[in-house]
């Protein structure tokens, strides 16, 4: 029974992790280089972009996706295309 118990929480633990995205895939993900990514960080996070978990030091992946839907979705609505392109300006 332990050994189940074992490969279950292991098997939770590798999904977590696979969830939170250091720096570099962060930046991956974005389609941007890691030292993009690292000189505009304080940019995107006025802007919304979510901040790492201080405990890990990773990005959550979901949290991430979110963040970039919201903003696609932002800037097809005609009323938010002018704030989206001016935050999308500042990067």
């Amino acid at each position: 029974m332990k050994t189940i118990a074992n490969r279950l929480q292991k098997k939770f633990e590798d999904e977590i992790l696979m969830q939170l995205l250091t720096a570099q895939e962060v930046a991956h993900q974005l389609g941007y280089s890691p030292s993009w990514f690292y000189r505009n960080r304080k940019t995107l996070y006025r802007n919304g972009f979510p901040p790492p978990l201080p405990a890990m030091k990773r990005w959550d992946l979901e949290a991430i996706s979110d963040w970039v839907r919201a903003r696609s979705s932002n800037e097809n609505t005609p009323q938010s295309s002018s704030a989206s392109q001016q935050a999308l300006n500042e990067l």
